[in-house]
């Protein structure tokens, strides 16, 4: 199945969400620096979660959101090679910022060598809000393409705590 199955919204969905049109999407590390992600079975994080996010970009443009994107290559947009962790990290939510965006969606494909660590899990930064809102509505159908929903959790990431949308 399609992970972009997640984000498909119908009809009614996209209306409630018009309130909230500009999102950022984030495509989790890059191809160089201290910045790679996980690899494992021949495949690397930074390149699926690339390949994820152009594809959810096309989507939600098509649904006609407005999205920007922190990378449409092997590098964070507006950084080169030689960056710090830190400077990817605070990159990504520069343009978002910048943007004015009102959802921000990180892309990532975590690996474990421990076969019971699997399934998708959703990050907020804290409970009650518009972030918590499209969490439990994006839920609804990982639930019906990962054998293993692990839930809505909250969790200090930067990029969730350095930033001025909700």
């Amino acid at each position: 199945m399609d992970l972009l199955q997640v984000v498909i919204f119908g009809k009614k969905d996209r209306e409630e969400l018009k309130s909230m049109p500009k999102i950022c999407i984030d495509a989790g590390h890059c191809s160089t620096g201290q910045d790679t992600g996980a690899e494992g079975n021949g495949l690397r994080e930074q390149d699926i979660t690339l390949n994820l996010a152009m594809r959810l970009a096309s989507l939600l443009r098509y649904l006609k959101f407005e999205v920007t994107m922190t990378r449409n290559g092997d590098l964070v947009d507006g950084l080169s090679d030689g960056y710090t962790l830190n400077q990817s990290l605070e990159r990504r939510v520069e343009i978002a910022n910048a943007f004015q965006a009102d959802s921000f969606v990180s892309i990532h494909c975590n690996s474990a060598n421990v076969a019971l660590a699997n399934g998708v899990e959703i990050l907020i930064a804290g409970t009650g809000g518009q972030a918590e809102q499209i969490a439990k509505k994006v839920e609804t159908y990982i639930s019906r393409i990962s054998q293993t929903d692990r839930g809505i959790k909250t969790q200090n990431v930067y990029v969730l705590s350095y930033r001025d949308w909700e």
